[in-house]
């Protein structure tokens, strides 16, 4: 049987039917600012690589 994901209490479920807002509540203050203020434009072309689900992602971009 597979181990299902909670994060902060909430199943992976009910966290994919959250608002942005709603989740954001859920993230620590760093993260909550970075996702509410928008991403920057690496932070955008990182997004759609991973996306894509190449196999190999090499990225300068380690702040998401």
């Amino acid at each position: 049987m597979a181990k299902e994901y909670v994060f902060r209490g909430k199943k992976f479920e009910e966290i994919k039917g959250m608002s942005i807002k709603e989740f954001a509540g859920l993230l620590p203050a760093r993260e909550r600012r970075t996702l509410l203020r928008g991403f920057t434009d690496e932070q955008k072309i990182l997004l759609e690589k991973i996306r894509k689900g190449k196999p190999k992602l090499k990225t300068h971009c380690r702040d998401i």
